[in-house]
């Protein structure tokens, strides 16, 4: 069995299908968005501050993209982050 990452409007696009022989990969792709939309409202960030573990749920993603620049060393210099526009320069 292959695994993957599907996204959200595919599998929407699945569980509203209505073909009979595909009744079953429309259960399993409702009860993938139902147990995703759990994951997706409460997202869980953890740090350590002053030697304790502090635990806060943040209203979305938190993402940073970086470029190890083709080597070893990660995770490389930042490049994006949530909230950056995107950069003006071509790669």
């Amino acid at each position: 069995m292959a695994s993957g990452i599907v996204p959200p409007y595919l599998l929407t696009r699945l569980a509203q299908a209505g073909q009979p022989h595909l009744q079953e990969a429309a259960l399993a792709a409702r009860r993938t968005l139902d147990h995703d939309d759990d994951r997706r409202a409460a997202r869980l960030s953890l740090s350590v501050e002053g030697g304790s573990l502090v635990a806060e749920l943040s209203a979305g993603p938190e993402r940073t993209i970086s470029d190890a620049k083709h080597t070893d060393t990660l995770p490389g210099t930042t490049v994006r982050a949530e909230g950056i526009p995107p950069s003006t320069t071509s790669p």
